[in-house]
């Protein structure tokens, strides 16, 4: 736990969602818009693991980052949404098994070890990490580039 108490830690508007089997959390800031996961696809069969395919959106092609394969989370149930996520001049499809809405909460500083994590957020069920979504596209765009 922190040192900082709650009271004193400043709120942002974080997006809830479930990948592999934790909730982790999203500036909502940075999330354009939250879709079903049932538009059609273009698979990319030379494009690496974590970016499986492109959706068509509004006349934009979105590559679909699987964020769980490329953190290594392990795989559970359907992933029945999409979220849009722009940051660093990059726009990206995330596929999610739940969404679980959009709350104020604090932030309290990341452990060390937790890759692409900008903090750490309290819930009920435990800490939700708070995605890095610039460092992750960053990261991700540098893998696909090997």
């Amino acid at each position: 736990m922190s040192d900082t108490p709650p009271e004193a830690r400043a709120e942002q508007a974080l997006l809830l969602l479930d990948l592999g089997e934790d909730c982790y959390a999203l500036p909502a800031g940075q999330v354009e818009i939250v879709l079903r996961n049932d538009l059609p696809r273009t698979e990319i069969p030379t494009a690496p693991a974590h970016v499986p395919a492109v959706v068509n959106h509004r006349g934009r092609a979105l590559p679909i980052l699987d964020v769980e394969a490329f953190l290594d989370l392990p795989r559970e149930g359907e992933r029945g949404r999409l979220v849009v996520l722009r940051a660093a001049d990059m726009s990206v499809a995330l596929p999610a098994r739940r969404i679980r809405g959009i709350r104020s909460l604090a932030t309290r500083p990341a452990e060390p070890g937790l890759r692409f994590a900008l903090g750490l957020v309290d819930l009920e069920e435990g800490a939700a990490q708070v995605l890095d979504i610039p460092a992750l596209l960053r990261a991700a765009a540098a893998r696909g580039r090997r």
